[in-house]
């Protein structure tokens, strides 16, 4: 099985309304287990999946960086906070103005090393799910044809609507833990699925390159 059907495997989903992602300001007091992320998050902005102690762990940064880098994002943190009080969701990366992410991620950029830059691009890649395929950066990189683009938004709608009968009596904000086992276990399969059809409309030389961007399979 080669590591592109692993990761579409492992993480065959995207956001759908109605079932929170987990809070990744929680996430950050795990230092050593993978961060329970829902399958069903939406993917993560570059600094977000910065705040993760596994990340960190993967890039191999140093004490000096680590300092940095939380002084880097304590700012935002700060704004992400104030504004859940405004809300019941929290999902700083929409939240913040785009002039205070790109400023952000240019900081992040002179932080990292080289090595460590591309691969957490591959690892904000992989937080997509199977959302990836109509990324912008990624769709334009396979060269995807319109008629593919169009039958992956078509599977991925599909699945959504499938999602949300499933849903239809459960509480607007369950998460994935909180739902029963067998309508978790549909929910997880439906998305496997979609993800296998969304993969064969890909040729050969397109699944390769995206194996390329994603790297090896990273457990959030």
């Amino acid at each position: 099985m080669s590591r592109l059907v692993s990761i579409f495997l492992a993480c065959a989903a995207v956001t759908i309304v109605g079932i929170c992602p987990t809070d990744l300001r929680a996430v950050m007091q795990e230092s050593s287990e993978p961060a329970r992320l829902s399958p069903l998050w939406p993917g993560a902005e570059i600094w977000e999946l910065a705040l993760l102690p596994r990340v960190r762990a993967e890039l191999g940064l140093d004490a000096d960086q680590i300092e940095k880098l939380d002084e880097l994002l304590k700012p935002l943190l700060a704004y992400s906070a104030e504004k859940t009080e405004e809300s019941s969701s929290w999902i700083p990366s929409i939240r913040l103005p785009a002039e205070e992410r790109a400023r952000v991620k240019q900081a992040l950029r002179r932080l990292l090393s080289g090595g460590q830059w591309y691969r957490l691009n591959q690892l904000r890649r992989q937080s997509l799910r199977i959302g990836i395929l109509v990324d912008p950066e990624v769709s334009k990189a396979l060269q995807l044809t319109p008629e593919q683009t169009q039958s992956i938004r078509r599977i991925i709608t599909l699945a959504r609507a499938r999602t949300q009968t499933l849903l239809v009596d459960q509480p607007s904000n369950v998460s994935m833990d909180e739902l029963p086992e067998t309508t978790r276990q549909e929910i997880e399969w439906l998305w496997y699925d979609a993800s296998r059809q969304s993969r064969e409309t890909l040729s050969e030389e397109q699944r390769l390159l995206l194996e390329d961007m994603l790297g090896d399979h990273f457990l959030f």
